[in-house]
């Protein structure tokens, strides 16, 4: 039971998820500065199908074809040396969609940093690497809980209302929001290591490394 739990939390919390979940939660906090008034914007929708697309179905499309054509021997990729070409697809369309978006005058500035961020991480992590298997589910984990940590640092956001359907409705501040996220990394972290994808040092590494990666790109913004 516990390893299908694993399984589940690293599919919901896959790195390639991240900026798509970081958007709408943007979106949801203050829909303005994309030049918004709520949620059910057709824009907003329409900005989510595009970055879900750069960022998650056409990299995943790429594995899924790399698996086909036996460039990949597994989707796992346990083998270090066969991330490499997923490496390098993820890190096109992300410039794409980061260069498509920057010079966007209606894009929340968290969000193109975010992007730029994570884009760095993987550079970063594209280099380790080659000498060991950094967790890259705790890189984009690492990333979100550095945006988390810099809201709480440089914004004054009002606390927002979060809707849960059928879980009810919540008033969280960025706070709060950065101890969730806290906790969603402490789950995708353990998952991994119950899981044997990954030594603790990959696990922890990538933390530093999604996290770090955020301060840069706020530092070369701000």
């Amino acid at each position: 039971m516990l390893k299908g739990i694993a399984n589940i939390v690293s599919v919901i919390f896959h790195p390639l998820l991240v900026p798509t979940y970081v958007l709408i939660l943007l979106m949801v906090i203050d829909p303005y500065p994309f030049g918004f008034f709520a949620m059910h914007d057709k824009n907003a929708g329409l900005l989510i199908i595009r970055v879900f697309f750069s960022t998650f179905l056409i990299p995943a499309l790429a594995v899924f074809f790399m698996k086909m054509l036996g460039l990949i021997s597994s989707f796992r990729m346990e083998d270090k040396q066969e991330r490499i070409g997923p490496f390098i697809v993820t890190s096109i369309f992300l410039l794409w969609i980061f260069r498509s978006l920057v010079a966007y005058p209606r894009i929340h500035p968290f969000f193109t940093s975010f992007l730029l961020g994570a884009i760095i991480s993987l550079f970063i992590s594209f280099i380790i690497n080659l000498f060991s298997k950094i967790s890259l589910h705790t890189v984009g984990i690492g990333g979100m809980l550095g945006l988390f940590f810099l809201m709480v640092m440089f914004t004054n956001f009002s606390p927002f209302v979060l809707q849960l359907g059928m879980f009810g409705t919540y008033q969280i501040n960025t706070m709060t929001l950065l101890l969730i996220g806290i906790f969603i990394a402490g789950l995708v972290g353990s998952s991994r290591l119950y899981l044997n994808a990954h030594q603790p040092s990959d696990v922890w590494g990538g933390y530093l490394i999604g996290f770090v990666g955020q301060l840069m790109a706020f530092a070369y913004f701000n």
